[in-house]
């Protein structure tokens, strides 16, 4: 397997993707209800689509344990920088430091690896579990059963409230228990892993079938998300997210640093934009909160997001400030 391809129009994904995720938490468009079911589509794929390509790129090298062990090093570095920048919001927020040590431990754990500390570190914590675990199932199942597994899984999380009474036991207890967001957890989460995983073992076989999976692919994501606005259903988020992803393995775009560059932006931009979005009622207060204020905040979060992610990548080129690479 050819592991030294640049699939560029993948890192021009995923920082389309983080553009989405700012997206989220900003909501433009929560003054116009037609754009926001539009607007809202479009932004369900953009943590699977991230979950996606992450697994898939780590499962191309292989697979390996020492692959793994890489994986969660990195992850866990990555998590362990903005817990120390986040650490004020973690101590005003979360009950570990009052509770008493071992029980402030325990529950800082617990929430570290299952649940969340800071904000967006959800998604760290269910990368590295659902990985391992994919990684684990596939070591004594057939990685199409692997999905069938988390495909039912996470049809247990999303429509949990559909099922009898008594089925609804696990969910309420993990709800309770680990977290209340059961879907931002790795539960939720690890369809997208398990569909990394499939897509690594045949993206540099998809070359050869170019000329007509790529008008497939795109035409799959086309009408998935159309069907999207009239129907909530994971099975389409399924197609939509998967294509998308096949679509810009199969693009080629021309050699660029630029690439790299914006892979780096959509890291650091995905954490950073939640400092700044929390303080959308001081600019309403001052300007109003209309839909074109709203708007002018979106655009006014990505652009210092990334301002300061392009003050990272600046800084981090400087001996003693090298540490900063650890941010993303």
């Amino acid at each position: 397997m050819n592991t030294n391809k640049q699939y560029n129009a993948i890192d021009l994904l995923k920082f389309i993707m983080a553009l989405l995720v700012v997206m989220i938490h900003v909501q433009p468009n929560k003054h116009s209800d037609s754009l926001s079911d539009i607007f809202n589509v479009v932004t369900s794929i953009a943590v699977p689509v991230f979950f996606i390509i992450s697994s898939m790129l780590v499962f191309r090298k292989g697979g390996g344990t020492l692959n793994l062990l890489g994986y969660c090093k990195r992850i866990g570095l990555l998590y362990l920088c903005w817990f120390i920048i986040d650490f004020w919001f973690v101590y005003t927020n979360k009950p570990y430091f009052h509770v008493g040590i071992v029980k402030g431990v325990t529950n800082l754990l617990k929430d570290v690896f299952f649940a969340t500390t800071f904000p967006g570190s959800w998604y760290l914590s269910a990368s590295v579990v659902g990985v391992v675990l994919v990684y684990y199932l596939n070591k004594f199942l057939h990685p199409i059963i692997t999905f069938v597994i988390t495909y039912l899984l996470a049809c247990y999380v999303y429509r949990f409230n559909m099922l009898p009474e008594s089925w609804q036991g696990v969910y309420e207890w993990y709800a309770m228990n680990i977290r209340e967001g059961v879907s931002l957890s790795f539960p939720g989460q690890m369809i997208w892993i398990s569909i990394g995983q499939l897509l690594s073992t045949v993206m540099t076989s998809l070359d050869d079938k170019k000329k007509w999976l790529l008008s497939v692919s795109a035409s799959a994501f086309a009408l998935s998300m159309v069907l999207s606005l009239f129907i909530n259903a994971i099975e389409l988020r399924v197609v939509s997210s998967t294509m998308i992803v096949v679509a810009c393995i199969l693009v080629d775009l021309p050699s660029s640093p630029i690439y790299k560059r914006l892979r780096n932006y959509s890291i650091l931009m995905f954490f950073f934009h939640f400092s700044i979005a929390g303080k959308m009622r001081y600019f309403f207060a001052i300007v109003g909160d209309t839909l074109l204020t709203n708007w002018l905040y979106y655009l006014f979060v990505v652009a210092v997001s990334i301002l300061f992610a392009e003050a990272v990548l600046r800084l981090e080129k400087n001996k003693y400030l090298s540490f900063l690479k650890y941010l993303h």
